[in-house]
């Protein structure tokens, strides 16, 4: 679970995920949190130096998902990517209005060699 550890819930988003995956019955031991993953970048780049990844499953929304299959590739992970039907929420919309800047960002990480904190 990769996420920024001291996002502005007050919870972190690792542990928050940590949560629903528990209660959707995976195991606490299979579960291995990055509170580093502080952009997608940054995730894939430390599943795979950090942690030892050679394999992922993205989990995310649609609009992301296509960004970050690309970005764990140019890692040197094994990918597969999976999101939940497309629900109209604020939060879609912004991802979507967003998502352009954020594949220029992703170029960028990606041809600078940018190494992630951590």
């Amino acid at each position: 679970m990769s996420g920024d550890g001291d996002d502005s819930s007050g919870y972190g988003e690792p542990t928050v995920m940590r949560e629903i995956a528990e209660d959707m019955g995976v195991p606490a031991d299979a579960i291995v949190e990055d509170p580093l993953g502080l952009d997608t970048y940054a995730s894939c780049e430390r599943a795979r130096s950090v942690l030892g990844a050679e394999s992922v499953i993205i989990a995310t929304q649609e609009f992301h998902a296509s960004r970050a299959v690309w970005l764990c590739e140019r890692a040197g992970l094994t990918v597969q990517g999976a999101y939940p039907p497309v629900t109209l929420r604020k939060g879609t919309v912004i991802g979507n209005l967003r998502e352009p800047i954020a594949a220029v960002k992703a170029w960028m990480d990606v041809l600078s060699g940018r190494q992630p904190q951590g």
